[in-house]
């Protein structure tokens, strides 16, 4: 449901022949996480496009469309790496992007054992569930 509104963005920039749009309508979820994982940064407003980067251990600066945003930032502690649109311009997206970009490694370090820890709660909760289901 982004397609056109991204189409639209893009025309905008300068340098629209290097940015490829990949969207959910012709790739996979496992197929957009290995793309995630080979970047170095993701820019995402897209709760489930933060949770597939975060779970390859990219990098991801999100802006701040949908509350659930910020709580999946919080609770990967990455909330330093957001921006709500109730303070959006472009001079800060952009610093805070240049911020993490520079950072970017150190901030794949931090997240390694707080993604796992979160892989194991949802290891948990589908264990759980599969009590129910049985």
């Amino acid at each position: 449901m982004d397609n056109t509104i991204t189409q639209e963005a893009l025309a905008y920039t300068r340098h629209s022949r290097y940015i490829k749009i990949v969207s959910n309508t012709g790739y996979t979820y496992q197929d957009i996480a290995g793309i995630l994982e080979l970047s170095d940064l993701h820019v995402g407003m897209r709760t489930h496009s933060l949770i597939l980067a975060s779970a390859v251990l990219t990098p991801t600066v999100s802006i701040n469309a949908y509350p659930k945003n910020a709580g999946f930032m919080q609770s990967i502690k990455q909330e330093k790496w957001t921006i709500d649109f109730s303070n959006f311009t472009v001079e800060k997206l952009t610093n805070l992007i240049i911020t993490a970009w520079s950072e970017r490694e150190s901030i794949s370090q931090v997240l390694a054992p707080i993604i796992e820890l979160e892989k194991e709660k949802a290891r948990q909760s589908a264990a759980m569930l599969k009590d129910y289901l049985s």
